[in-house]
């Protein structure tokens, strides 16, 4: 499970040794349904979360990026941010979770070089954290009404 504050990146999660120690865990503690164990993963994610400032961007603003990231002669005010951002996530102190808003206008993109340029710097920043549908949210938020 994540920690408070966890600040491991997305590849390290998801690493060979890590997947393979998850699936021994699991193959370990059948007794966890998986209603359970992603309960319990989504509380940890929140506690983790709630020290980092969490900054969202629109695809218009995920684009930007990527063309400051790749392009020596882009906008400094693009640069200047994107170096910010990847300052601060790398401090483990700010976080830019994607939408999936966001997810379906990026695989939108016909340039599969542009497009994976993208999900390389989403990664980076948002370091695997998505929002929830607001639907998912509403649904949650009502189970426990009873």
């Amino acid at each position: 499970m994540l920690g408070s504050c966890y600040s491991g990146s997305l590849q390290q999660r998801l690493s060979q040794q890590h997947m393979t120690s998850t699936f021994e865990w699991h193959q370990r503690s059948p007794e966890i349904s998986l209603e359970t164990y992603v309960s319990r993963a989504r509380i940890a994610l929140g506690k983790a979360l709630t020290c980092k400032t969490l900054v969202y961007l629109d695809t218009n603003y995920w684009i930007m990026l990527r063309q400051a990231a790749n392009d020596a002669e882009a906008n400094r005010a693009h640069t200047g941010l994107l170096d910010m951002l990847r300052r601060r996530v790398a401090s483990g102190v700010l976080l830019c979770p994607i939408s999936a808003s966001t997810f379906l206008e990026l695989m939108k993109q016909a340039d599969p070089r542009s497009r994976l340029s993208t999900s390389s710097l989403i990664d980076e920043l948002s370091q695997g954290v998505a929002m929830p549908l607001i639907s998912g949210i509403c649904t949650r938020g009502t189970e426990n009404c009873s």
